[in-house]
């Protein structure tokens, strides 16, 4: 989709024109992009919120792809699978999906099948809150753009600026973000709807969290006048818990109440299922309790123990006392050095 989404309201147009051209170029070519048909149909289905059918066509899009030896393909029908397993709280799921993808460059060498695995698990690491764990390429914009195909970057490019406002780095948020979604940045100067989406997305995520309500509100209904007419509702689930209200709001604006009680449904599921794969994931890679963790992040956004104290309900003691076992953990002696560790 963030390769073929062009225009609002298009969405089932460009499912159909690829339905319609991808067997004659699969002709043409021997086989290239067998299966890219169902799993772009696949990502369509999973971001109305239909988990059913986007799990049919992605194992549709896995059969055509394998025999065709098309892994790219197997690529972002597995990563799907991943998003999907987040949406239904399904770990078993998630983890199976996971090692499939990292399972790929050891079968096949070529570099791209490496790159393409390490994109699809940078966007699952962002996307639960695992931002410390993304390839080395991804943090800095002039190496993606010369580690990606030029046909990836959009896409990357949106990941990037999920990563900055998940920092709390508004200020460089504000200051490259346009340039990023503007069909002037891309080869020929084509428009790229998904792009477009998560900049006024994450516009309003930034506006609320740095307390501009207002203007998070005008962000949040730019962003829905290019979803709705599609219903692209998943790009806004992976901040469940902040938007009720700019939903509330918007439907004196929209027309299409429906898709928007919709689209707070989706919410709260998204909001679930994250929660299931965050215990499961950190559990298992975290030397950390949860509860430690909590405030083991909290300390790392510099909160001091009475700040974190008052938002946890707990003494202060108390967040001394746990701090005290997560440097114990880590091999730390100060704050500043949370930085520097996973956990």
């Amino acid at each position: 989709l963030f390769m073929c989404w062009r225009e609002a309201g298009q969405v089932d147009g460009a499912l159909r024109d690829m339905a319609e051209w991808l067997p004659l170029y699969r002709r043409l070519t021997g086989g290239h992009g067998a299966g890219a048909d169902s799993v772009m149909r696949a990502e369509a289905m999973l971001m109305r919120g239909d988990d059913n059918e986007a799990e049919i066509q992605c194992h549709r899009a896995l059969y055509e792809a394998r025999s065709r030896q098309q892994t790219c393909i197997c690529l972002c029908a597995e990563f799907v699978l991943a998003r999907i397993a987040v949406l239904r709280g399904d770990t078993e799921g998630f983890f199976t999906a996971v090692k499939n993808i990292q399972n790929y460059p050891k079968e096949n060498f070529n570099l791209y099948v490496q790159r393409m695995s390490e994109l699809c698990m940078t966007s699952l690491n962002i996307l639960i809150g695992n931002t410390q764990n993304v390839a080395k390429w991804f943090r800095d914009l002039e190496s993606i753009r010369k580690t990606l195909y030029r046909p990836a970057v959009p896409y990357a490019q949106t990941l990037y600026q999920m990563l900055l406002v998940d920092e709390k780095r508004y200020n460089e948020f504000f200051g490259i973000s346009q340039g990023m979604a503007e069909p002037a940045a891309f080869e020929g100067g084509m428009r790229y709807v998904m792009p477009e989406l998560y900049y006024y997305k994450y516009l309003a995520v930034a506006k609320h969290n740095t307390g501009c309500s207002d203007e998070a509100q005008e962000y949040f209904n730019q962003a829905l006048t290019l979803a709705l007419p599609d219903r692209i509702l998943l790009p806004f689930a992976q901040q469940a818990a902040m938007w009720e209200p700019y939903i509330v709001s918007a439907k004196t604006t929209f027309t299409d109440k429906e898709a928007l009680s919709a689209l707070s449904a989706l919410c709260r599921r998204q909001e679930k299922g994250m929660h299931a794969i965050k215990k499961a994931v950190f559990q298992n890679k975290s030397p950390l309790t949860p509860r430690e963790r909590e405030i083991a992040l909290l300390a790392r956004d510099r909160l001091s123990a009475k700040e974190i104290a008052d938002k946890l309900y707990i003494t202060e003691t108390t967040v001394r006392t746990i701090l005290k076992s997560i440097y114990s953990k880590l091999d730390i002696h100060s704050k500043a050095e949370l930085n520097s560790r996973e956990f």
